[in-house]
């Protein structure tokens, strides 16, 4: 039934390519960005969950719930 009533939309071939288009674009950027990060920013990033100061209220973090 969904596939008959889609069928009768004119121009409705047209919203597949466009949504692969988007995503394509959506990666290549993401690409772009993740690449162009410098080091120092990754490693920054990278030690980010292992801080200490998110789990002891008393270093400005938050207290274990």
């Amino acid at each position: 039934m969904i596939r008959q009533t889609l069928e009768h939309i004119s121009g409705i071939s047209i919203y597949p390519l466009i949504s692969f288009v988007i995503f394509f674009v959506f990666f290549l950027v993401l690409l772009l960005y993740v690449f162009s990060m410098r080091k120092a920013k990754i490693e920054e990033l990278s030690q980010l969950p292992l801080e200490d100061s998110l789990l002891n209220p008393k270093k400005g973090g938050y207290p274990n719930a």
